[in-house]
């Protein structure tokens, strides 16, 4: 018995969209823990929303990732034999975070 007729559901949800559900989902909760904080005077909620946020932005640098990684490189130069190379984004900020 072979069925060509194959059906079930397939999420469609991409990488991109799924680590910027994770960000919004962070933010909304780091948010909730400030504003709890500030609230009942808790230093424990304003200390985890400020491990929050720096997850927030580990989470935010990989989606800045994913999109870049996406699209063509974004320079071209010229080097002194003539030659054209690429060069990624990446690689022209990356000596600046060092």
């Amino acid at each position: 018995m072979n069925n060509d007729t194959h059906h079930h559901e397939h999420s469609h949800i991409t990488n991109e969209g799924k680590l910027g559900f994770a960000l919004v989902l962070t933010l909304v909760y780091m948010v909730a823990e400030v504003v709890g904080g500030l609230i009942f005077h808790s230093l424990a909620l304003l200390a985890d929303s400020g491990h929050m946020l720096s997850d927030a932005m580990a989470l935010g640098l990989s989606w800045l990732a994913i999109r870049v990684g996406r699209k063509s490189p974004a320079t071209v130069i010229l080097l002194d034999s003539g030659e054209r190379k690429s060069l990624p984004l990446f690689s022209m900020v990356w000596p600046c975070g060092a």
